[in-house]
């Protein structure tokens, strides 16, 4: 099948009954938007219609919980956990090859520019029906020699899917040649109930906060495109008018060191906590008053949509995917990236106006709950994977 042909209906009624075999496949399960997203799809698609499997890679890459296995298992998922000593190519190329002669997929399912690339050229070899390639950042984001592997490994993809309209512009400026056979799926995720006023109190008090504490936070790896830096440097600006003010970084990540040090410079690190990874983001949100994505890019940040879930006031940078989850004005604030000032100035504001965060909360919420849940994610997945085989 070309990369272009899609069944027709005919054909589809013909295969209705068939149970799809989808492989799918990325370079890890621990933390981070993307296996969030890999787990949500590989658990909420039905097991009448699909046998489920998913290979990632260990030794390099940290093993998932037990916990975490384990629903997988429950939700009808196969694992195909495999140990790589070196983060070759040609490495995570062997051991695909053969986690997929032994599972035999219909679909496979490739996620992030790596395994894509790798991907693509072992489906090929391997004779899969279908090949789909989910694109988790920005095409002009990855690295020059990604880009350009990209452009000779494509062809062997039978559809391509981006997070966010964003992501698709970005690939179709590059590689134009793929319109015809790409579309925009957004990632979703479950997305509870808001946590109620006792619970609220119960965590900020466990979390160390007073509850006239005025708590700014984020959610993501500690790393450099998340833009902390810069969030940091404003902090001391919005201490001068809200002294009330703490700063609540979760997550883990080598820039860990350079944003204490950072904060440390700007006079401000006994108000800045540093929680690590957190497994219970949808809980942890609760206890914050502002969220904020200081990011320099995003295809589609699953933080941000927690946050949007979580019915937050919400201040992001309007990068990438960003203004696709908030609306400026409407649903939070959107601030220019890397402007120090500007940041500051939108979280006092919001800090000054209790109304105006529970306005911007709710609408926030009403957006995330009609374009980014698990379920409707899986479904569009579901349609697609029918519509292709």
């Amino acid at each position: 099948m070309s990369a272009t042909q899609l069944h027709t209906p005919e054909s589809m009624s013909a295969n209705q009954g068939k149970r799809r075999r989808v492989l799918m496949v990325h370079s890890d399960l621990v933390g981070g938007g993307i296996q969030k997203v890999l787990i949500e799809l590989a658990a909420g698609l039905p097991t009448d219609r699909y046998a489920k499997a998913i290979c990632y890679f260990t030794t390099i890459h940290p093993r998932p919980p037990e916990a975490l296995l384990e629903e997988l298992k429950q939700a009808g998922v196969r694992l195909y956990e495999v140990p790589v000593f070196h983060p070759f190519f040609s490495m995570y190329a062997w051991r695909l090859k053969s986690v997929i002669r032994d599972f035999r997929p219909d679909i496979v399912h490739l996620h992030a520019a790596s395994i894509g690339v790798v991907g693509a050229v072992v489906c090929r070899r391997g004779k899969i029906p279908i090949v789909i390639y989910t694109d988790h950042i920005l095409h002009h984001e990855n690295a020059a020699w990604i880009r350009a592997l990209r452009k000779v490994t494509d062809r062997y993809i039978d559809w391509e899917v981006c997070v966010s309209q964003q992501a698709r512009r970005s690939l179709l400026r590059a590689i134009p040649a793929r319109s015809s056979c790409v579309s925009v799926i957004y990632n979703g995720i479950q997305l509870p109930e808001p946590l109620s006023d006792p619970e609220r109190v119960e965590l900020r008090r466990k979390l160390g906060f007073s509850q006239d504490s005025l708590v700014v936070g984020c959610v993501g790896r500690l790393v450099k495109i998340k833009g902390y830096d810069y969030l940091i440097r404003a902090f001391p600006l919005i201490v001068e008018e809200h002294p009330e003010a703490v700063l609540v970084l979760a997550g883990s990540g080598e820039y860990e060191a350079s944003l204490r040090g950072l904060a440390a410079n700007c006079g401000i690190l006994d108000r800045v906590k540093f929680l690590g990874h957190r497994e219970d983001v949808s809980r942890l949100l609760g206890a914050y008053d502002i969220y904020v994505q200081p990011s320099l890019t995003e295809a589609l940040s699953i933080s941000l949509v927690e946050a949007a879930g979580a019915q937050k006031a919400i201040v992001a940078t309007d990068v990438g995917g960003n203004p696709e989850v908030i609306e400026h004005g409407i649903s939070g604030r959107l601030v220019p990236c890397r402007d120090v000032e500007a940041l500051a100035k939108a979280v006092c504001e919001l800090a000054s106006d209790e109304d105006q965060r529970s306005e911007y909360g709710l609408v926030a919420r009403e957006r995330a709950l009609a374009t980014f849940t698990a379920e409707q994610m899986v479904r569009q997945y579901d349609e697609l994977y029918q519509r292709l085989t």
